[in-house]
């Protein structure tokens, strides 16, 4: 018994695990005897001999599939005793009882062709179940066994009740398709029926939150099993509301919700809504707000959803304490917070609303401090934050370490250059000869030079690090640059990616690095700036590839084209010239080539202007490229207007990487007419046509750090000398030089400091004949001295009072710059200007009353005014708008005034 016991247990495992069925059904096969009885046998010859084979081949197979079977020799004896020749249903049954089996199965089976069939029928010896039919087909002889495995497997199944499922249905949707819910069910037709799964799928389907009620229907039918699914929907919301809400706007709570109208309520949706709704809450400091919802009406299956919200008392961050820090100033750590306790301009920065986002930077920014100033074992943890009823309690837990000085700083690994050279350019070792404390960031920074320096001498994997070992000395440790050079690689091809409109050329003549060079980091970083400025890519990557060749890389250039052109129009009221209607055009990649092409014009007002230029800055991929500009324009001006025809041309010519030379020739068509009687007599001397005949040359150095309009750091400078006249020919003769030059200055955060300087001379040429009236410097107004009226800053004739213009200039424009919003291009600018100009016989700064005979002399004549205004990179073009006030009084000028201007500038 105990040997018999323990086959049983191994037969029902591998029943378990060869037939996935449950150990209970293991056990219920093993006790089900079955008597196989004989077949009807219609085959060709070649399968005669199942006419004897087929039942025992039939019984061995149920045997491996658990069951106890009857030995085939004594159905034989039955069979003879009964004297059958053919077997139905009862006689089948009066077998089974004789031969002490729980059922008996019997059939034919038939050959038609390659056609193979077996039609059985499984029957219940005491007639307690009613027989089922079983059926088999395949095609070919060698299949026979299959056949029978086939026919196994069904009898298997009706034996241990293992009914599939033959379909999957969902009853009471109305709102909801029901594919909403059979496509989450993880029952599938085909699958064996257990009542457990089923169960199991009913709870899934009311957790998906649609529901109020669920209920599952398992019906018998042909094949197999029936599940329904009978579901009770949830009302649908008819409209959605918010009570309560004070401090945040019903639309913002109502566009943050998953929840919406027309759906059908979901209280797991409905869960996390309120989440985000106290979330939304927390950003605005009010961390004690309580959510709830209330269902109006849903007996007839529509309902109202209102989110109840009390809002509690707003807290601010009311104190911040550091824990454990003894040897900084708690004061000093304050400042590197981005969080901070109420205080003077806390209305304004909003700094002490707790935004949770930043307590694990502040907590870095703590810890950085510290290594920055010795601490190279600071830890300093994310604080603890307490809500009280009257404010947010911040602790910071800090573990401060010993305060360590730099002792010996060397050098391991792979030298390259003397150790005394390394010490030339990092830092670290003038923070040594300082005896100041041990800085890490400075220590990042010299891991960086020490990279760039190897990248440039060609090792473009070099990997430098860093150790810190403890001195003889307890107060110092000792900084070891670990230097692993790798090999010196080339660059054996570039590879280009992405560019879907620049071609290829314009791509590869920006980059420092060419097929056959040696790696230099420089020239990558050099090169990657390059197609940063082109502006034409919405991201740029250049990275080393391995080839299989430790001497040589390829370079993958990545680019992402981005829209090159602008097109943009619009009217206005300008504070200059009234009414107007502007538009412009740019593309600056046409054809993918890199060329120019810009069209932009103005009419209304006191000034029409029409201009267009080409600029192709790179003919034929040589290293200088040419422009053709044009335009046409209309002015009037208090004692006369213009009316101007011209163009030029121009040779452009790079001097390095930031430098450039411009060449050109001018020519210009103008007449001054309407001029007023009174005008001074030099104005009514220049009245009628002139002829302006003119070569300029233009040197300029830019290292501005562009981010779209918003220039961050760096500095422009252009110098610009026209020879007019003369030889060139001409009405006009003169010569004029203008030097100016921008600097940007980052400050902290996102703060730009801006300071711009100009100054320009002019003076007779060789003809020595007087300055054109529409040559000389007249200042005030957006593009030189704000808060004055346009041009009214200038030396005025001594009989009438009109400005005449200087020859020579100076002004200067002092701005703060902070980006309000980068996502929309909007920048808050506030400036301090200052400038004037002399006419012949007056020096720079040389103080002249241009108010009045009361009025009083500008300091280092020079008209000053302060204000503030902002810029906009708007669809249209770029809008600039400024409110200046003039500090000094001037004639004839308004020394409070807005002023804006709208449009692309070419």
């Amino acid at each position: 018994m105990p040997n018999r016991r323990r086959c049983l247990c191994l037969l029902a495992a591998v029943l378990v695990f060869l037939f996935n069925i449950s150990p209970l059904q293991a056990q219920e096969a093993s006790n089900t005897k079955i008597a196989v009885l004989p077949f009807q046998v219609s085959a060709g010859d070649d399968l005669a001999y199942l006419k004897d084979s087929l039942p025992g081949l039939i019984a061995d197979r149920l045997r491996n599939a658990g069951f106890q079977v009857v030995d085939q020799a004594e159905v034989d004896r039955a069979a003879g005793e009964m004297g059958l020749e053919v077997l139905d249903l009862d006689k089948a049954r009066q077998m089974a009882i004789m031969v002490n089996s729980n059922y008996a199965i019997y059939g034919s089976f038939t050959q038609l062709g390659d056609a193979l069939n077996i039609e059985s029928r499984l029957v219940d010896a005491y007639g307690m179940e009613s027989a089922q039919a079983l059926s088999a087909e395949a095609d070919g002889i060698i299949n026979l066994l299959p056949l029978v495995d086939d026919l196994v497997d069904r009898a298997r199944k009706v034996l241990l009740k293992q009914e599939p499922i033959v379909a999957i249905d969902v009853e009471g949707t109305k709102i909801l398709d029901k594919e909403v819910v059979l496509m989450r069910l993880g029952l599938n037709k085909g699958q064996i029926y257990e009542p457990k799964l089923v169960n199991d799928e009913l709870k899934n389907i009311y957790n998906l939150g649609y529901f109020d009620d669920v209920k599952v229907e398992t019906l018998d039918v042909t094949g197999g099993k029936r599940v329904v699914f009978k579901v009770v929907e949830k009302p649908r919301i008819q409209a959605l509301g918010v009570l309560g809400a004070d401090e945040i706007d019903e639309d913002d709570i109502l566009e943050a919700v998953s929840t919406k109208k027309g759906a059908v309520l979901n209280l797991k949706v409905l869960r996390d809504d309120m989440n985000t709704i106290r979330a939304l809450y927390r950003t605005e400091g009010y961390y004690k707000s309580k959510v709830d919802y209330k269902i109006e009406g849903g007996e007839n299956g529509q309902a109202r959803l209102n989110f109840v919200i009390e809002e509690g008392p707003k807290l601010y961050i009311k104190s911040i304490a550091f824990d454990g820090a003894e040897q900084l100033d708690p004061d000093d750590l304050r400042d590197e917070l981005a969080l901070s306790e109420g205080g003077f301009m806390s209305w304004f920065t909003s700094s002490d609303v707790l935004n949770e986002e930043l307590l694990e930077r502040d907590s870095a920014a703590i810890q950085a401090y510290y290594a920055n100033r010795g601490f190279l074992n600071a830890k300093v943890g994310r604080p603890e934050v307490d809500f009280r009823d009257d404010g947010i309690y911040l602790t910071f837990r800090i573990s401060e370490g010993p305060r360590v000085k730099i002792g010996e700083i060397t050098y391991q690994g792979d030298l390259i250059a003397d150790p005394k050279d390394f010490n030339d350019i990092i830092k670290i070792d003038a923070v040594r000869e300082d005896e100041e404390y041990l800085n890490v960031t400075v220590v990042r920074e010299d891991i960086e030079t020490l990279t760039n320096y190897y990248n440039n001498a060609g090792y473009a994997y070099a990997d430098i690090g860093v150790q810190f070992a403890q001195n003889e000395n307890p107060e110092y440790v000792d900084v070891i640059y670990t230097l692993s050079k790798h090999q010196k690689v080339h660059i054996r091809r570039i590879v280009l990616e992405g560019n879907t409109k620049t071609r290829d050329n314009v791509i590869l003549r920006e980059l420092k690095l060419a097929d056959g060079d040696q790696f230099s980091g420089e020239k990558l970083q050099t090169s990657i700036q390059n197609l940063n400025n082109l502006a034409y890519f919405e991201g740029v990557d250049i990275e080393p590839i391995p080839t299989g060749d430790p001497d040589e890389v390829d370079l993958k250039v990545r680019v992402k084209d981005g829209p090159t052109g602008q097109i943009g129009g619009g009217f206005g009221f300008s504070s200059s010239g009234g009414m107007y209607v502007a538009g412009s055009a740019q593309e600056t990649n046409l054809f993918g080539k890199g060329y120019i092409l810009g069209l932009s014009g103005t009419v209304g007002g006191s000034d029409n202007v029409f201009a267009g230029q080409f600029v192709d800055p790179r003919f034929n991929d040589h290293n200088w490229g040419y422009s053709i500009n044009a335009h046409r324009s209309e002015n009037e001006y208090d004692e006369y207007s213009i009316n101007d025809l011209g163009g030029g041309i121009n040779f452009l010519f790079p001097l390095g990487d930031h430098t450039q030379y411009k060449v050109g020739y001018i020519a210009s068509i103008y007449e001054i007419y309407d001029v007023e009687p009174q005008a001074a007599k030099s104005i009514r001397d220049d009245e009628g046509d002139h002829f302006l005949s003119a070569m300029n040359h233009i040197l300029s150095r830019s290292t501005l750090d562009r981010d779209s309009f918003f220039v961050s750091k760096g500095t422009a400078q252009t110098a610009n000398f026209v020879y007019a006249g003369d030889f060139l020919g001409g009405t006009d003769n003169f010569v004029k030089y203008v030097y100016e030059v921008d600097h940007y200055e980052s400050l902290f955060a996102d703060l730009v400091f801006h300071a711009r300087g100009n100054i320009g001379y002019i003076h007779e040429n060789f003809s020595a004949e007087e300055i054109p009236t529409s040559q000389r410097f007249r200042l005030g107004g957006i593009d030189s001295v704000r808060g004055y009226s346009n041009r009214k800053i200038s030396p005025r004739d001594d009989i009438s009072g009109d400005t005449v213009g200087g020859n020579k200039q100076l002004f200067t424009n002092l701005e703060l710059m902070y980006p309000l919003s980068k996502e929309y291009g909007v920048l808050g600018i506030l400036f301090f200007d200052a400038g004037n100009a002399w006419k012949e016989g007056e020096m720079f700064f040389e103080s002249r009353n241009l108010v009045s005979e009361e009025g009083d002399e500008p300091i280092l004549g020079m008209y000053k005014s302060v204000g503030l205004g902002g810029k906009w990179n708007s669809p249209m073009g770029p809008l600039e708008i400024y409110w200046g006030y003039g500090i000094d009084e001037l004639r004839d000028s308004s020394n409070n005034r807005l002023e804006f201007r709208m449009g692309q500038v070419f």
